[in-house]
C-alpha cells in the first residue's frame, strides 16, 4: 500500500493540483472530491480505501476493537509528508 501511494505521488505525469485534491480526499474520506481527476486517482483511492477497511475489519475481528482511525491517520501523516517532499 505505502509503495503505491509513493508511486502515485512520484509520477511526473500527475499535476500538483491533482495532488493537492487527491489528497483532500485522503483527508476527508471523501471520494466526491475526486470528481474530474484522472481516472488511476480514483481507482488508487478505492482500492486504498477497501484495504483501509478490511485491514480494519481484520482487526476487529482479532484485537475486538477498531482500528480504522488510527489506520487513516497513518496514511493522512504519510500524504502530508508527499505533499511537503513535493514542495522542497
Amino acid at each position: 500500500m505505502a509503495a503505491l501511494m509513493n508511486d502515485i505521488y512520484d509520477l511526473k505525469s500527475n499535476r500538483p493540483e491533482d495532488l493537492r485534491l487527491l489528497t483532500k480526499a485522503i483527508h476527508r474520506w471523501d471520494p466526491s472530491i475526486l470528481n474530474g481527476l484522472p481516472k488511476h486517482m480514483g481507482v488508487f483511492f478505492d482500492g486504498l480505501n477497501a484495504a483501509i477497511i478490511n485491514v480494519a475489519e481484520e482487526s476487529r475481528t482479532v484485537q475486538g476493537r477498531n482500528v480504522i482511525h488510527l489506520i487513516r491517520g497513518v496514511v493522512i501523516i504519510f500524504t502530508q509528508a508527499k505533499q511537503l517532499d513535493s514542495v522542497s
